[in-house]
C-alpha cells in the first residue's frame, strides 16, 4: 500500500468532515435568523395592534385600520370596538402602556399566542357637547380601561401575521415594569 495514498484518504477525509460540520452550522444560522424574523414579526404586530386597537376604541375611530394587524372575523366580533364605550367622549390625550412577552416563532409556525400586559390610564377627556346636557354629573369623565394581561393568539393570514383574539387572563392596577 501505498504510504501517499494514505495520506490523501485522510486528506479527503478532513476536508468531508469539515465541509459537513460547516454546512450544518451554516444551516442553524440561517434558521435561527428566520426564527428572529418570525419572532420580531409576530412581536411587532402585537405591540402596534393592541396600541391600533386601543386608539380606535378611545376615538371611536374608524376600524379600516385594524385590518392590517386583526383577522375580518375578530374586528367584526370584538365587544371592545363594539361597545362604543368611549363614543361619548371627546379623548385628549391618554397613557398607553404595553408589555407583550418575547414570542419564540418558528418560520413553519401558523397559529401562537402571545401574553400581553396592558395599562391605560390618564384619560383626559369629556363629554361632547351635545351629550353634556342629557348626561348627570357622575358621567362627565371617561370611564377607566379594562387594564389587564391579555392572552393574544395570532394566525398566519394571506401570509401575515394577524391577531385572532384577544382574552383577558387577570385584571391589574398598574402598569407592568419593563424588565
Amino acid at each position: 500500500m501505498d504510504p501517499n495514498t494514505s495520506k490523501r484518504k485522510r486528506l479527503a477525509w478532513y476536508f468531508k468532515k469539515n465541509a459537513i460540520i460547516l454546512v450544518v452550522i451554516l444551516l442553524l444560522l440561517v434558521l435561527a435568523f428566520l426564527v428572529a424574523m418570525t419572532s420580531a414579526n409576530v412581536y411587532i404586530v402585537v405591540m402596534e395592534g393592541m396600541e391600533a386597537r386601543a386608539y380606535v376604541v378611545m376615538n371611536d375611530g374608524d376600524t379600516d385600520e385594524l385590518g392590517l394587524y386583526f383577522t375580518d372575523a375578530f374586528i367584526e366580533n370584538d365587544p371592545l370596538l363594539k361597545s362604543g364605550k368611549y363614543a361619548d367622549y371627546v379623548i385628549g390625550r391618554y397613557t398607553y402602556v404595553s408589555t407583550p412577552s418575547i414570542p419564540i416563532c418558528f418560520p413553519w409556525q401558523v397559529f401562537t399566542t402571545v401574553r400581553v400586559s396592558e395599562w391605560i390610564g390618564n384619560i383626559d377627556g369629556e363629554l361632547s357637547k351635545d351629550k353634556i346636557a342629557e348626561a348627570g354629573a357622575g358621567t362627565r369623565v371617561p370611564p377607566e380601561w379594562d387594564n389587564g394581561v391579555y392572552d393574544v393568539s395570532l394566525v398566519v393570514e394571506d401570509g401575515k401575521w394577524k391577531i385572532a383574539a384577544v382574552q383577558l387572563r387577570m385584571l391589574v392596577k398598574e402598569p407592568a415594569e419593563d424588565r
